[in-house]
Parts: structure tokens; C-alpha cells; sequence
């Protein structure tokens, strides 16, 4: 995987401890000004609520991208996964989102899909991180 700035992989096969580890550190440092979501948290991680325009494509199964690019406007985010908004549904199982900090760095991590529900005039669509892509 590359970034810009900041190299948050390990060099020859990636494993999931590493894809984690390396996403919970970008993800860490992208929330660490954030305020963490007043609700009751059943999760194991907590969710901070960012918000931010993040660059998103469908992924196939092989988790290669396919059509067309969209933003989604995140609602939450945790090293496990994240919450956003869009104006369609998502029928797709896997996205590609990357997710940019402050200097710069950018890491695109792997979604799956586990909801999506109509919010008024949008959808709001939430999934865990289950790798990443290289850049």
C-alpha cells in the first residue's frame, strides 16, 4: 500500500493484524480531534463523529473497483468501520473508501456493507474495514 507522507503498511504480504494495525493508526490520527459520539456505545472500539467527504468506489468480489466513483460524506468512523451518507442506496457488498488526514496521508481501506437505510432524502450506509487496498 502506498500514501502519501506517512507509510502505514509493512512491506511483502499484508496480513489482517497488519491491515488492522495499520488503518486503528490512521484512523487514530485522523480522530484524535474529534468528539466521540455521546450514545451508548455497544461496540468494542468507539465511534468519533467526522465528518468529511471521503472518495468512494464499488468493489467486486475480488475486491477489484468497478464503475463509477462517488463521495460519500462520513457520519462516523472507528478503526472498525464507519457510518456515511449518500443520496442512493448501496446494493453492492464491498467499497473502496480513502480516507485523506490532515498532512496529507491517505489510506483506502476495504468496507463491507452491513446497512443501508433510507434517512429522509438520503441513505445511510455502514460497514466494518476488512483490509485495504494499495494505492
Amino acid at each position: 500500500m502506498r500514501t502519501s507522507g506517512t507509510d502505514y503498511s509493512s512491506e511483502g504480504g499484508a496480513t489482517a493484524e497488519v491491515t488492522t494495525l495499520a488503518v486503528e493508526t490512521f484512523l487514530t490520527r485522523l480522530t484524535a480531534e474529534s468528539q466521540r459520539l455521546p450514545d451508548v456505545e455497544r461496540r468494542c472500539e468507539p465511534r468519533f463523529a467526522v465528518t468529511m467527504a471521503v472518495p468512494t468506489q464499488v468493489l467486486n468480489e475480488a475486491h477489484e473497483r468497478v464503475g463509477e466513483s462517488f463521495v460519500a460524506i462520513t457520519r462516523s468512523v472507528s478503526t472498525r468501520g464507519a457510518a456515511f451518507y449518500f443520496t442512493k442506496a448501496v446494493n453492492e457488498k464491498w467499497l473502496a473508501m480513502q480516507f485523506r488526514d490532515r498532512e496529507g496521508a491517505t489510506i483506502t481501506a476495504i468496507l463491507e456493507i452491513l446497512r443501508c437505510e433510507p434517512r429522509g432524502p438520503l441513505y445511510e450506509i455502514a460497514g466494518r474495514f476488512v483490509g485495504t487496498l494499495a494505492e
